[in-house]
């Protein structure tokens, strides 16, 4: 019984603390949280390597070596070609898993050597009747509540995470950044956002799709417009949520003389393609760059020059024509197209 309660609690640890219900990480946490075990031939670990376990149980008294904190190091140092064969994840779950299980063995009523060679014995709760025993009711109610918690996990997972659940909760902006800058290079990602455009305050209420970041605020689009919060839209709540696989791949593209040829090689019917960056140009009388009266001002005139800040392509191309120019521009491919 002591088995499954131990493969729980430390499984529901390492999802929580990990962030992860994958198969194989719980297949970790489970074998890490038997190994304290291992100092005792009755134990099902103990089974599995009777020969191992019969030479600890017959040297080394029960809960003193193998519930230690070294035994949580040793582990650790003898699993790191985990960090090499696997992931940084899978080698945490398994050390993670066995300090869980020993201190969990301290509610007991004989508690642990957790600090072993030194024989003190490691207890939590300061009435003995209140400690928990092997099999008893208290462990059951332990066992109930470290499945429930896991269940609890596997639906926050589900959802996108605690990370992302806290973020919407308490609209913190941060770890909203975090979310999108851990989804952006495979997913689309949106916002679902809730404000007032800054111009006249009408409602801005909608699904944006998020081109980037600065700082902690956003650059959005509808496919026509882009914006900024903070600056063209203010924010009562937003939420960001992943959504269909895409690829986003960025490019230097070096401009010189007539732009058009080189810009029209990028258009793509199955992709949106952004461009950011500076170029020279050599006849601003006769640029004609849109006005933009809600978005962000995507391309900017200056003296001798034209400045772009995720510049739809297609709009780019347009204002570019009969100009000669010089100057590096760095394009952004999304693949598909949001707005497909």
């Amino acid at each position: 019984m002591l088995a499954v309660t131990h493969a729980a609690i430390a499984a529901t640890a390492v999802s929580f603390g990990l962030g992860t219900l994958e198969p194989g990480i719980m297949v970790l946490a489970v074998l890490g949280s038997q190994l304290p075990d291992l100092d005792t031939s009755e134990s099902l670990v103990g089974q599995v390597v009777f020969p191992i376990s019969r030479w600890i149980e017959a040297n080394y008294p029960h809960r003193t070596v193998t519930h230690s904190l070294i035994a949580t190091g040793a582990i650790a140092a003898f699993s790191s070609p985990l960090l090499y064969f696997l992931s940084w994840k899978a080698w945490c779950a398994l050390w993670i898993a066995h300090l869980v299980a020993c201190f969990s063995d301290t509610f007991t009523k004989k508690g642990v050597q957790l600090f072993w060679p030194q024989p003190v014995w490691c207890v939590c709760g300061l009435n003995p009747n209140r400690r928990l025993t092997t099999g008893g009711a208290g462990e059951y109610w332990v066992l109930a509540v470290a499945l429930g918690l896991l269940l609890f996990n596997a639906k926050l997972t589900s959802s996108g995470g605690i990370l992302k659940q806290t973020s919407e909760a308490f609209n913190l902006r941060p770890n909203m950044v975090q979310l999108y800058n851990q989804n952006a290079s495979s997913a689309e990602v949106w916002a679902e956002l809730k404000g007032v455009w800054v111009s006249d305050r009408t409602r801005a209420d909608g699904r944006y799709f998020i081109l980037g970041t600065e700082g902690s605020e956003f650059v959005l689009s509808d496919g026509k417009t882009v914006f900024q919060t903070g600056k063209q839209l203010i924010v009562e709540k937003l939420k960001v949520q992943p959504g269909e696989p895409a690829t986003l791949q960025v490019l230097t593209v070096r401009v010189t003389e007539e732009p058009g040829e080189v810009l029209k090689q990028l258009l793509r019917d199955d992709a949106a393609v952004f461009l950011s960056g500076e170029l020279a140009i050599d006849r601003e009388e006769v640029l004609s760059v849109p006005t933009i009266s809600k978005g962000l001002e995507t391309m900017v005139s200056r003296a001798g020059s034209v400045v772009f800040q995720n510049a739809f392509l297609e709009e780019a191309i347009a204002v570019l024509k009969d100009q000669y120019v010089t100057g590096s521009l760095t394009v952004r491919v999304i693949t598909p197209s949001p707005w497909d």
